[in-house]
C-alpha cells in the first residue's frame, strides 16, 4: 500500500495596505470636496422647480418598480 504525500502550500505573508497620515488626510479632503459639490448640486436642484418635480416623478416611478419586485416574492 502506498502512502499519500502530504501537500503543503506556501504561506506567504501578504502585507496589508497601510495608509500614511498624508494619504488619509488627502482622502478626507477629497471626500469633503466631493460632498461640497453634492450639496451645491442639491441646492441648485431644490431651487429649480422643474428639476425637483422631475426628480420626484422619477422617484415615484422607481418606487412603483421596486414594489413590483417585492410582490413577486
Amino acid at each position: 500500500m502506498s502512502r499519500a504525500k502530504k501537500v503543503t502550500t506556501s504561506k506567504k505573508k501578504v502585507p496589508s495596505p497601510v495608509k500614511s497620515l498624508a494619504n488619509v488626510s488627502e482622502d478626507n479632503r477629497w471626500r469633503a470636496r466631493d460632498d461640497l459639490r453634492t450639496l451645491q448640486t442639491a441646492l441648485e436642484i431644490k431651487a429649480d422647480k422643474s428639476r425637483i418635480n422631475a426628480a420626484q416623478k422619477e422617484a415615484q416611478s422607481q418606487i412603483q418598480a421596486l414594489s413590483k419586485v417585492k410582490e413577486t416574492k
